[in-house]
């Protein structure tokens, strides 16, 4: 059920999302197979000339990107997409450092 999380909180309200019906995270996880070749980052859709699907049999990008290039873009673009999501909280910090510099 709430496996996925070591919040308390967040296994509590799956568990009463799931005693209610309701759809949760967690649930849809159990129920969804991965796609294979998503879920080693294999899979590219960074231009317009893909999507790509790097096998064996094809183990480059229609751009020559390898398996391994095409996993760290990936990567990095989560990376990019989640800081650009929550910069404002280190803004925040940020600010509060110099007004408590400042006195």
């Amino acid at each position: 059920m709430a496996e996925g999380s070591i919040d308390k909180t967040s296994q509590d309200l799956a568990k009463k999302a799931e005693e209610k019906g309701i759809s949760t995270a967690y649930k849809r996880r159990e129920q969804m197979k991965a796609c294979p070749i998503g879920a080693q980052g294999m899979c590219c859709k960074h231009c317009n000339m893909g999507p790509c699907r790097i096998t064996p049999k094809n183990p480059t990008g229609i751009c020559g990107a390898t398996g391994d290039t095409i996993a760290a873009r990936n990567f990095a673009r989560m990376v990019a997409a989640g800081t650009a999501a929550h910069s404002d909280h280190s803004r925040e910090v940020a600010l509060t450092l110099l007004h408590a510099a400042r006195g």
